[in-house]
C-alpha cells in the first residue's frame, strides 16, 4: 500500500521556515484530487489549532514500493560514485532554466563514451530521458515542470560534472 506523506511548510514571527510531516497508508480509492479535500485540508485544520506559525506550502509526496518493476537496479555498480553526475539544463515555456543533476552517471551517455564532456545526443536513452522532461512521453497528461508548475518545454544541454561532496 502506498505511503502519502505531507509536508506542511510553516513560517514563524522572525521569518524562519520549518516543516511538520505526516505520512499515512493510502488505499486504491484515493485519487489525486482527493488529496486537498479529503487529506491535506482535513489535515491542516487538525494541525492549526496546536501552532502558531503561518502555513507556506503544502507538498504531499507519495512512496510508492517499486519491487514488482523488471527493471530495478538494487546494488550499484562498483565503479559507481555519486560526484560523477550529469547535468542536465532545461527551459520552461515561459524561458526560465531548470536544471537537473543526476548522480551516479554512466559515462557511456557522453559523447565518445564518456571521452567528451557534452551527453551524446544520439544515444536512446539520452534522447528518452529529454523526451520525458520536454513532452508529455506516455499520452497520460503528465507533464514535467518547474518548482513554480510551468512546463519544461526544450532540452538546453546535458554536460559532465564531477562535484565533490561538502566536507563532513
Amino acid at each position: 500500500m502506498p505511503i502519502l506523506r505531507t509536508v506542511f511548510t510553516i513560517i514563524d514571527g522572525d521569518d524562519d521556515k520549518a516543516t511538520i510531516a505526516i505520512r499515512s497508508s493510502v488505499d486504491g480509492t484515493v485519487t489525486m484530487d482527493d488529496l486537498e479535500s479529503v487529506y491535506a485540508h482535513p489535515a491542516w485544520t487538525s494541525v492549526v489549532n496546536l501552532i502558531t506559525g503561518g502555513l507556506l506550502k503544502v507538498t504531499c509526496e507519495v512512496e510508492i514500493d517499486p519491487s514488482g518493476w523488471g527493471d530495478l537496479r538494487t546494488s550499484p555498480s562498483a565503479l559507481s560514485d555519486v560526484e560523477e553526475k550529469a547535468t542536465f539544463k532545461f527551459q520552461t515555456v515561459q524561458g526560465h532554466e531548470v536544471i537537473m543533476t543526476l548522480p551516479t552517471v554512466d559515462e557511456s551517455i557522453f559523447i565518445n563514451s564518456g571521452a567528451g564532456k557534452l551527453v551524446d545526443l544520439s544515444n536512446a536513452d539520452v534522447l528518452a530521458f529529454i523526451i520525458l522532461m520536454t513532452e508529455d512521453l506516455t499520452n497520460n497528461g503528465v507533464d514535467a515542470v518547474d518548482s513554480h508548475g510551468e512546463d519544461i518545454s526544450r532540452f538546453i544541454e546535458g554536460k559532465q560534472d564531477f562535484i565533490a561532496r561538502k566536507s563532513r
